[in-house]
């Protein structure tokens, strides 16, 4: 806030002086000429003047005079006539330059001060007031002079106490800067040290390489103690004995004795007999192997394994002369795709799992029998390699092995009827054509079971179709996708087929929904690759839950939804529906519709395969129910007398209150 003006004699709450009321106000400035206040001088006394004015010479136009406390003095007009008598000014004490224009805005903003209401009351003269106002000011000059000279002392402490700390701080500025060259200097160390260990670290690294490389070939060179202890201490033979002696008589061909001592008839005699004697050993080798991983294979399926057939028939037919074979992994791919993950494992060795009775589907066998290969022929190449130097004795060491396993491939390829692990795209090709015509050709009377649960042929085509995705997940063969589309539209075609079987249109639609939640939870293991295939068959699964629902709601309130549901709507009537078409309707839905409840609720509980499904059917079962049923309470609202019927009507609340029960059971 800016500082308000005080009149003479008030005296601030912050300085020990008196002002002016007309020392800060703008006009007062502008009569002043922005003159500074210390040249203001008091208005001498008439007799002074006249004293004065005798002795100096007259002037056309004398200043304006001002007193010590900044009023000024106007040439020409009495205060008095201008302030109602309040200032008494001598009457040569005028200046006719300066107007009091605003002066007496000034005196009526500051009326409300104690002292100009005294000074207005008394009629005090403004030569009394400044005489006051000097005397106020000469006190509380001595005063200030004598605080000043009781504190002298603390200032020169004071004044000391600043001198010493400056002593102080500049020398710990100049610990500072030392310290800080010091650390300089260590940093450049540092740098140093920093540059000297990276060069010790390339030089290390360099050396440990170079070690590395020359201990392998100084192992290579230097011959064991035990070969020095022999050639040192060991006793020479006569052979090497007349060896030498031979050579040191006059005249001997060295060259003659080298070939006979190398036999170059002998080293090819030797490399036959080991090429033949090798390949015989590993073929029997193998061939004993082979046979007993043949004992361990699990049976999954046959060339009479198609979709389209029924699988108890065939088993009457074929009872006798097949082995039992186990049926839940022929289209499902089950835990065979690890093992393209577990290559590296090793091999299946055969006295050991025949103590365990498990049996391995014969990918495990292949990777086994691949496995034994890769090893041997390693093992054997090298030793060929240093032995004989020679690269084609390995062909004729292994040409028995490579046979044998040759014959094995040929003949269980040809005879293995499981379409997931043919890799060859002709006969998989056939196989998958098989497997059309077989749901296309199928006879749906023969394969038609009486019963709502999902169908085995539908288990099978979405066991195979996970399985042919998750083996097409990294390929992504279009052919193959293809080749999928057709199935499904086969198997589509064959559930409609079997669903025709079934008397009523609602066991039609339960079986239709059993077999699509089925196919949707062995896709969703299949992983994100069939979320298309997925996407399919939920639609699918959402008309038919909406259809079977219908279906539900027509055998147990049939009067209630024919009616809700006619041709016209019913706010679109011409004529409003009577009491008469109405009553029976609410009469028989207010004394039946918990028990069709508790009977919607046990059929939907023993005919749907998932109870997840069932819960989801049955409630969209009662949402259906809750609306037709309320718009049958709008349409009793809109009949004439229709109040009459509102004790008959159940309440939206308590229908929806039996409703919860039922979810909360599933």
């Amino acid at each position: 806030m800016s500082e308000r003006p005080i009149f003479l004699g008030h005296r601030t709450s912050d300085k020990k002086h008196f002002r002016h009321p007309l020392a800060s106000s703008p006009s007062r400035t502008s009569l002043l000429h922005s003159r500074p206040p210390d040249r203001l001088q008091l208005v001498p006394s008439r007799d002074h003047q006249q004293q004065v004015g005798a002795d100096r010479p007259s002037s056309p136009s004398p200043p304006p005079a001002t007193c010590s406390s900044g009023m000024v003095v106007v040439h020409g007009q009495r205060a008095e006539d201008s302030f109602g008598g309040f200032f008494s000014f001598d009457e040569d004490a005028a200046s006719e330059d300066m107007s009091l224009d605003g002066l007496d805005e000034e005196l009526e903003e500051h009326k409300d001060y104690d002292v100009l209401i005294s000074i207005l009351a008394n009629g005090e003269k403004q030569r009394d007031i400044a005489t006051l106002v000097e005397g106020n000011l000469g006190h509380a000059e001595q005063d200030l002079i004598q605080d000043y000279v009781e504190d002298s002392d603390n200032l020169v402490l004071l004044h000391d106490q600043i001198h010493d700390c400056d002593i102080i701080l500049s020398q710990i500025g100049s610990l500072l800067t030392g310290f800080q060259v010091h650390i300089g200097s260590i940093n450049s160390e540092l740098r140093s040290l920093q540059e000297r260990s990276l060069d010790i670290s390339v030089r290390l690294k360099n050396r440990k390489l170079v070690e590395t490389k020359l201990a392998k070939f100084v192992e290579e060179i230097v011959a064991p103690p035990s070969l020095v202890t022999v050639i040192i201490d060991g006793e020479v033979s006569d052979y090497l004995t007349e060896l030498f002696f031979s050579m040191r008589k006059p005249g001997t061909n060295i060259q003659i004795l080298q070939q006979n001592m190398h036999g170059s008839k002998v080293y090819t005699d030797v490399r036959a007999t080991y090429a033949d004697t090798m390949n015989k050993v590993l073929s029997a080798h193998f061939q004993v192997y082979i046979e007993a991983l043949e004992k361990l294979k699990l049976d999954i399926g046959v060339s009479s394994d198609l979709t389209g057939y029924d699988t108890n028939i065939i088993d009457l037919i074929s009872r006798g002369r097949e082995h039992l074979r186990n049926h839940r992994f022929m289209f499902s791919l089950g835990e065979r795709a690890s093992i393209l993950k577990e290559i590296d494992r090793p091999g299946l060795v055969p006295h050991i799992s025949e103590v365990n009775p498990v049996k391995y589907p014969y990918e495990v066998i292949f990777r086994s029998i691949q496995k034994l290969l890769m090893d041997t022929a390693s093992s054997e190449y090298l030793f060929i390699k240093a032995f004989f130097g020679e690269e084609s004795l390995f062909y004729q060491v292994f040409q028995g092995p490579f046979k044998v396993i040759n014959g094995h491939l040929d003949h269980t390829l040809r005879n293995y009827h499981d379409a997931v692990l043919i890799y060859l795209w002709p006969r998989f090709k056939t196989v998958f054509d098989m497997y059309l015509q077989s749901l296309y050709r199928c006879d749906t009377k023969l394969l038609w079971v009486d019963g709502s649960h999902p169908h085995h042929i539908v288990r099978c085509y979405v066991e195979f179709t996970a399985s042919l995705i998750q083996l097409n997940a990294e390929c992504g063969d279009g052919q193959l996708d293809m080749n999928l589309e057709r199935l499904r539209l086969a198997v589509d075609n064959l559930l409609g087929r079997l669903a025709e079987n079934f008397a009523n249109p609602k066991t039609q639609h339960l079986f239709l929904l059993n077999n699509y939640d089925m196919t949707i939870s062995v896709l969703k293991e299949a992983g994100d690759e069939a979320n298309k295939l997925q996407s399919y068959f939920e639609e699918k699964l959402e008309s038919n839950m909406i259809s079977f629902a219908d279906e539900l709601l027509m055998e147990h309130f049939k009067d209630l939804i024919k009616f809700v549901r006619s041709p016209e709507d019913l706010i679109l009537y011409t004529e409003c529906p009577s009491i008469a078409d109405v009553e029976p309707i609410v009469k028989n839905f207010a004394v039946t519709w918990k028990t069709a409840l508790e009977l919607m609720h046990n059929e939907v509980v023993t005919s749907c395969s998932n109870l997840l499904a069932g819960m989801e059917i049955l409630k969209a079962a009662m949402v259906q129910l809750l609306n037709d049923y309320n718009r049958l309470s709008e349409c009793v609202k809109i009949i004439p007398g229709g109040s009459t019927l509102n004790r008959n009507l159940v309440s939206i609340t308590s229908i929806s209150y039996e409703m919860r029960k039922y979810s909360i059971t599933l």
